[in-house]
């Protein structure tokens, strides 16, 4: 806090002042606290001012929408600010923003930017964190009777692997691996739906090709006896279409039976999961000749604040063995063209590299095909969560 006592003071080295990945640490709640802010900015006040300093919580994301998990992150810094100058005698104005693509600090001055208070999150953060608050209880609680939700952001948790297990561990399949809300699973289990397995059952697909390929949705007919289950999913839930979300809930079910070969080779839209099969074993349409696959999964990690690619990696693997590249630069400058001359060398570095690496690990199946000698690439994101601008100019 001597940035902030200094700006207070009116020192003139110290006014106006920018600090950049500012440890924080404190307790909200009866919770410990540790984070990193991205940007906290400390402006002086003007004569006439109610506040000594202006301190902005700036969070920079890669993405364009501002989401109400980065104004919790951002509250969450600012009350730890807020607790850290708690008998400083330091009167603060506290203001968070969130910095995109499209109002960069380099094109956005700071009186610019949309700002938000800390008072009404941070109740809710305070009351979610406390002894008997939500969180606390979902933390301290049986975690095999809770309610999961498995969603694409699931991909860059260290836990996602545990939640999977228990959704495909639970008998019928979890409700969570369809991405309903944990308030909206505990009405369906309520109701008498607790499996995927039994969502399922609500339509009828022996006369339905290939999970539901039909003209509409209404063409799919519930299953007998099914008529007051599904009104009270409609009267209490806010699924708008249950006949696709049951097609989604059996093609869950028939792709987890190891004893069910009449399944649809492809992999379930969206899922992230279905890499084509190139082993002897497999059972279906799409087949690539035996241990033929080149797969190379990239990882792109983006500068939100200069909006560009700060750093590439990728792992290579095939039959022939694997391998894992990583390019950074040495530098990112701030000028403009310099820095889209900087990511232009790094994307060539890269992508030479890479070429190399599949060259040495491609395999040689000119026995196995009369229309090429080389393996076919599958190229693929090494997490659900690397997508958008800027690193669509590094997509395979």
């Amino acid at each position: 806090m001597e940035l902030v006592r200094g700006v207070a003071n009116d020192s003139p080295r110290t006014r106006p002042s920018v600090a950049w990945q500012a440890k924080l640490r404190g307790r909200i709640g009866v919770w410990p606290v540790l984070g990193k802010a991205d940007l906290v900015a400390i402006i002086p006040a003007s004569p006439g001012d109610a506040h000594d300093v202006t301190i902005y919580i700036l969070e920079a994301k890669s993405s364009v929408t501002k989401r109400t998990s980065h104004r919790i992150q951002a509250t969450v810094y600012g009350l730890l600010i807020e607790q850290a100058l708690k008998g400083t005698g330091i009167d603060a104005e506290m203001k968070g923003s969130i910095v995109t693509p499209e109002n960069e600090l380099s094109t956005t001055p700071l009186r610019d930017l949309d700002t938000f208070s800390f008072s009404t999150m941070a109740s809710t953060l305070e009351a979610a964190l406390s002894s008997n608050g939500s969180l606390t209880e979902a933390i301290g609680g049986d975690y095999d009777k809770m309610q999961r939700r498995l969603a694409p952001r699931c991909a860059a948790c260290p836990h996602e692997q545990v939640c999977l297990t228990k959704e495909l561990e639970t008998s019928g399949l979890g409700l969570g691996l369809l991405q309903l809300d944990e308030g909206v699973q505990e009405t369906l289990i309520d109701i008498g739906i607790t499996s995927l397995r039994e969502f399922a059952d609500l339509v009828d697909l022996s006369g339905v090709n290939r999970y539901g390929e039909v003209d509409t949705w209404e063409d799919i007919p519930f299953s007998a006896g099914a008529g007051g289950t599904v009104d009270a999913i409609r009267e209490r839930t806010n699924i708008s279409n249950i006949r696709k979300l049951a097609v989604g809930a059996a093609r869950y079910v028939d792709e987890v039976d190891l004893g069910n070969h009449d399944h649809w080779p492809g992999a379930i839209q969206g899922s992230g999961y279905g890499l084509p099969a190139d082993d002897l074993s497999h059972i279906g349409e799409t087949q690539y000749p035996p241990h033929s696959l080149i797969k190379v999964f990239i990882t792109v990690v983006p500068d939100p604040v200069r909006n560009c690619v700060a750093a590439l990696a990728a792992h290579i693997t095939s039959s022939e063995g694997e391998e894992s590249i990583v390019a950074y630069p040495q530098r990112l400058p701030r000028n403009p063209p310099q820095l889209e001359n900087q990511e232009q060398a790094l994307l060539f570095r890269f992508f030479k590299r890479l070429g190399q690496v599949i060259g040495t690990l491609k395999p040689d199946i000119s026995t196995e095909t009369d229309t090429r000698t080389d393996g076919p690439i599958l190229s693929t994101r090494a997490s659900r969560t690397s997508t958008s601008s800027p690193r669509d100019s590094v997509k395979c």
